[in-house]
């Protein structure tokens, strides 16, 4: 009996060790496997998605800004226009190899970021050879800009690539959850084999982990819908809150911003009284987000405070101290401003003169009563390029019922497919009559119809007329 009861006794603490150990293994094999998916987890959202995002972001911008070198050299011919391309391409080699380095192998987006390096490539040859076309003198410049301008596709084609990255990289997040989720489920199911006990255990860890992750994706969602509030907020401030009542005047704007998030554009318009004129401003800032954003509301106060402290200037002046501002600026070296101002004084009743400038930027249209149509047309080095740039302006007689319409290149540019909206399509919708409020109306319509509701660019339009009942 002894010796069967001490057999019993060796046997059942035995088993209790196995059992202890079964219990032990089970537990940290459960805590091995939801620190591992949660781990995973984490990985692909910090160490894949935002980088990825962010290179994809950066590679744009870094193409944009050589496209708009490229863009300011056939305009001006000076080789200083070219800075912005030039300061470009290194950056975009670095952020292009960042890309590449950071992509997940994942089937759907893996062969896009692929695809935008052979088509950054392809860009790179293509904005090379236009630039060595222009070199052969003033045959090859207007051979090389319309040639830029059959070619616009050629961007189009790059930066769908770079939005489908973008998009591809919100939905591996999705991807990305549903294979944790089933990586969660596997492991529950071995770990209920084994042990109730151990079930428990890794369910309690599970749960924790789904929790954590779900703040972590409220966190993120919650980021972005604050930036977004941001943006909108920061782009308002921007423009005016309403347009001011001019004697002898009769105003109407139109803004429409293009993206999402932080993609503020830099286009904004003002209108101002000063030395018995009307200041009516438009630009565009090169680039996108809160660093356009900062260098827009600069150019905005500069021409406000150029304007302010000396009565009256000739608008060349305040163009030269525009460029000036923007040269000493604490900002990117490729960003710089296109801008138009048109400043009206009164003649007293049925007439006005207005003085018009530009510095790069599309051509300021005067539609006279009658319905004749006069694009005027400044070209110069957009402001923050050169320092030795020179900018002139040109002076017209408005009599009632004349208009002024100012807009930014976010009108002609505007693209369906291949084919963009165009001066042509811009000068019908001016002539086809109406107010300042209807004409700014129906441009920002069409254009919006025509880009299949959506515009990639910001829109501003500003329109004056002369209305003839008092003095401006």
């Amino acid at each position: 009996m002894p010796d069967s009861t001490a057999s019993r006794s060796r046997r059942l603490v035995a088993a209790f060790a196995v059992l202890t150990a079964l219990i032990v293994a089970v537990a940290a094999t459960g805590i091995w496997a939801v620190n591992t998916v949660n781990g995973d987890a984490n990985h692909r959202y910090l160490g894949v998605l935002i980088p990825l995002r962010k290179s994809a972001r950066d590679l744009t911008l870094q193409m944009v800004n050589e496209e708009t070198g490229v863009r300011g050299y056939l305009i001006t011919t000076s080789p200083t226009s070219l800075q912005p391309y030039e300061a470009a391409q290194p950056l975009r080699r670095a952020d292009l190899k960042q890309l590449q380095a950071v992509v997940p192998d994942d089937p759907e987006i893996r062969p896009l970021v692929a695809r935008a390096a052979r088509e950054v490539a392809a860009l790179d040859r293509y904005f090379a050879a236009e630039v060595a076309l222009a070199g052969r003198g003033p045959q090859g410049v207007a051979a090389a800009r319309s040639r830029v301008e059959a070619g616009k596709t050629r961007f189009d084609v790059f930066r769908a690539t770079s939005s489908a990255i973008l998009n591809d990289a919100d939905a591996y997040t999705v991807r990305a959850k549903r294979s944790q989720d089933r990586d969660a489920r596997y492991a529950t199911a071995v770990i209920v084999v084994l042990t109730a006990g151990s079930v428990l255990l890794a369910a309690v860890l599970a749960v924790r982990t789904a929790r954590r992750n779900r703040r972590l994706i409220a966190d993120i969602e919650s980021a972005r819908d604050r930036e977004h509030d941001i943006a909108s907020v920061l782009q308002a401030s921007l423009l005016p809150a309403q347009l001011p009542a001019v004697p002898g005047l009769e105003l109407g704007s139109s803004f429409v911003a293009a993206g999402a998030g932080v993609e503020m554009g830099g286009d904004f318009y003002d209108v101002f009284e000063a030395g018995g004129r009307w200041y009516l401003v438009v630009g565009d800032v090169c680039g996108k987000g809160p660093s356009a954003a900062r260098l827009t509301a600069l150019c905005r106060n500069a021409v406000r405070t150029s304007v302010l402290s000396d009565r009256a200037p000739a608008l060349p002046t305040v163009l030269r101290e525009l460029n000036r501002v923007i040269l000493h600026a604490d900002r990117d070296p490729l960003q710089y401003c296109t801008i138009a101002i048109a400043a009206v004084r009164s003649n007293g009743g049925e007439a006005a003169e207005v003085e018009i400038a530009s510095a790069g930027h599309p051509p300021v249209l005067l539609r006279r009563a009658g319905g004749e149509l006069e694009a005027i047309e400044r070209l110069g080095t957009p402001a923050g390029i050169d320092p030795d740039a020179e900018f002139t302006s040109a002076g017209r007689t408005l009599a009632a019922g004349d208009m002024i319409v100012l807009y930014t290149d976010g009108v002609t540019e505007a693209r369906r497919a291949r084919e963009a909206f165009g001066e042509s399509r811009l000068a019908d919708a001016v002539r086809a009559g109406g107010g300042p409020g209807a004409v700014v109306g129906r441009i920002q319509e069409e254009v919006t119809r025509f880009a299949g509701g959506s515009v990639g660019d910001d829109v501003a339009v500003l329109a004056a007329q002369v209305s003839g009942r008092g003095s401006a």
